[in-house]
Order: structure tokens, then sequence, then C-alpha cells
């Protein structure tokens, strides 16, 4: 669907005549490089799995339209909530995580147990989150005064490490 659908959009971009085309793909297309940084990445690289792998095909063949319209690729990270409200409409990811420890809290305070649940993660690694908002203005400012066959980054400057994210959400939960 990331090559396929992209095409499907390039196709009916191109019918109707558009100036300017904004991609927007992931921060994630950089494989198993350990730095991003703003240009296409090989499609030959080692990737860690195959939604990295079509969106970074899928830049390319945006690219490639570069001689019939504008052309932008916008990378964000992991989109989060709002950052004035952190309202989020999802269940995916980091929300996913936090309803599943409340509901794990709604559980153990109806049938209290010595039961010990453990959440594994790396305290020190980030997650490069995003706020919703914030990305909806970089795609805006593209649309405006994006330069032709770039590509932006949108991503966190100091994104928290996982430690942070988890003591935020037990001291937001109040557990």
């Amino acid at each position: 669907m990331n090559v396929d659908g992209t095409q499907n959009v390039l196709k009916f971009a191109g019918l109707i005549n558009i100036k300017r085309f904004i991609h927007v793909s992931t921060a994630y297309t950089l494989g198993t490089r350990d730095v991003g940084t703003e240009t296409l990445y090989p499609e030959w690289q080692s990737f860690r799995n195959s939604y990295e792998e079509t969106k970074a095909k899928a830049e390319h063949l945006v690219m490639s339209y570069k001689d019939q319209f504008d052309v932008l690729v916008m990378r964000p990270a992991i989109i989060i909530g709002d950052s004035k409200t952190g309202e989020a409409k999802t269940t995916f990811g980091l929300y996913g995580i936090i309803r599943t420890i409340q509901i794990l809290k709604k559980k153990s305070a109806r049938k209290p147990s010595d039961h010990l649940y453990r959440l594994v993660l790396n305290e020190n690694s980030v997650s490069n989150l995003v706020p919703v908002d914030y990305v909806a203005q970089v795609l805006v400012l593209g649309l405006k005064h994006g330069k032709t066959e770039t590509v932006y980054n949108i991503t966190n400057p100091n994104p928290p490490t996982n430690k942070m994210t988890f003591d935020a959400i037990v001291k937001s939960l109040k557990l």
C-alpha cells in the first residue's frame, strides 16, 4: 500500500495538474542506521521491517516525479497528541501502552492481588515523539515555503527517554 498507494496518488496528482506534491513519510526510513539525515536513503540498505522499507521506496518514487511538479518529502517521527491538550484520537503505539496500564490499574483496584506486572523496556532508549499540532504546522510551512526536491525530518531534537515517558505515565495515572 505504501508504494502502490503513493503511485496511484502521484498519477492522480498529474491528471489534475497539481503544482506541488508533499509526501508525508516517516522519520524511520533510515533502516538500521543510528543517525538520520535529510536525504533519501538507499533503497538497497538494511531495514528493520517492511513498513520502513516500503516508505523508503515510496520516497524514491515521489522524487522520480520531480520533472512533473514540485515534490517534497516530510518525515515526521512518532506522532502523539496535541501539545497543549494532550488529546489524541488513537489507541496505537504509546496510547496502547497507556490504555493497557489503565486497564491493569482498574483490574487491580477491583480485585487486589500480589500479582506483579512488568513492562520491559530499555530505560535509556528514546522514542522520538512529536505532537500532532507541531507536525501540522510544519506541513503547512512546507506547503508555503518548502524547497522543492527536499527532504525534511519533523523530529524532536530532545526526545524523551523511555524512562522519562514511563515516569510521566505513572505520575499522570497516579500509580
